[in-house]
């Protein structure tokens, strides 16, 4: 199944399933982990995280290949009612995410390629997570590779990797003597979101470029 269905909800409208799965689990309790990949999902909803979330709740594929423009497109604009204009001011939102995802993920490529950006990860852990993450969107590694150099390669190089664990990614950086840190959507985290993430890129001392970067992203 590895990679079929990520190929699958690639024709799929995955931000207008994003809107009805919203409204489906307003206000409901779920585990902890439907919790993180419904969040990842809502936050940044693409193939990638569509399928990632199928994983934990199968039966949300039901909406995901069922969801459609056609009531939108039935009603002019003008006329849409509040479900409808709510819907497209969270559809703008995933837009202006999405942008922001591949814009940071080009930022960090190019600082890696240059060397003023380094990745790690948590001595003491296995970074299943992140294996699996991508193995659900039919990435894996070679028995024979490196672990880590396979991570590094992969998150830093291809989109569709930095998507899937974007909710795992801590962006760590010194400015001014104060160190600072970021979430994989550039939004500043407190200093403990950097023993949770699973992937960490280090800035060294380019940090004040990363921090003009970011001003500039909030134009999108």
């Amino acid at each position: 199944m590895s990679g079929k269905l990520f190929r699958q909800l690639e024709n799929c409208n995955i931000e207008r399933a994003a809107c009805k799965l919203i409204r489906g689990f307003q206000g409901k309790i779920v585990k902890n982990e439907v919790a993180e990949s419904l969040n990842l999902f809502t936050n940044i909803p693409c193939p990638e995280t569509a399928t990632n979330f199928s994983y934990e709740v199968p039966e949300a594929l039901v909406i995901m290949f069922g969801a459609n423009d056609a009531l939108s497109n039935m009603i002019p604009k003008e006329s849409y009612g509040p479900r409808l204009r709510e819907e497209e001011e969270w559809m703008s939102v995933f837009n202006t995410n999405l942008k922001r995802v591949s814009l940071i993920h080009d930022y960090l490529l190019n600082e890696a390629i240059q060397g003023k950006a380094t990745i790690g990860f948590h001595r003491m852990r296995d970074q299943q997570i992140l294996f699996e993450r991508l193995k659900r969107i039919g990435i894996k590694r070679f028995p024979l590779t490196n672990k880590r150099q396979f991570l590094r390669r992969v998150v830093t190089k291809k989109l569709s990797a930095f998507r899937v664990v974007n909710d795992l990614v801590c962006i760590h950086g010194v400015h001014d003597g104060c160190e600072i840190f970021w979430n994989g959507l550039g939004a500043e985290e407190h200093p403990q979101w950097h023993l949770k993430s699973e992937i960490q890129y280090d800035l060294g001392g380019n940090t004040s470029e990363y921090i003009k970067f970011l001003k500039n992203l909030d134009n999108l």
